[in-house]
């Protein structure tokens, strides 16, 4: 039964990882660069940014990690290989987009935090 439960416990918290990405690709991203200006070429506010803000928000980056972590996540349901190479590829998924929501995260609001 513990076999079933990694499963499962791997698979729901990918897919929260996942629905975390979408929601800060389609709801925050779009209120982050309105908010610092991004979207205006000329604002100087968007000048001020860092590089790695600017790259996050601009690039479809968030995209690319959803993907990536999906497609590692197919395999892991669609190959059958047994249940080992499945939690690893699970476990994989799951570090993949955690790291990369996390990276997302901390470069899209590192401007404002940086003068607490």
């Amino acid at each position: 039964m513990r076999k079933h439960a990694v499963v499962l416990t791997l698979t729901l918290l990918e897919l929260l990882a996942l629905g975390l990405l979408a929601f800060f690709w389609l709801v925050m991203r779009p209120d982050l660069l309105d908010t610092y200006g991004i979207a205006d070429l000329g604002d100087a506010r968007s000048a001020a940014l860092p590089t790695m803000t600017r790259f996050v928000l601009t690039t479809s980056l968030v995209p690319l990690v959803g993907a990536v972590g999906a497609a590692l996540f197919a395999s892991a349901w669609v190959l059958r290989r047994g249940v080992n190479v499945r939690n690893r590829l699970l476990g994989a998924a799951l570090v993949w987009t955690v790291l990369g929501l996390t990276w997302v995260v901390w470069a899209a609001y590192a401007p404002a935090f940086e003068r607490l």
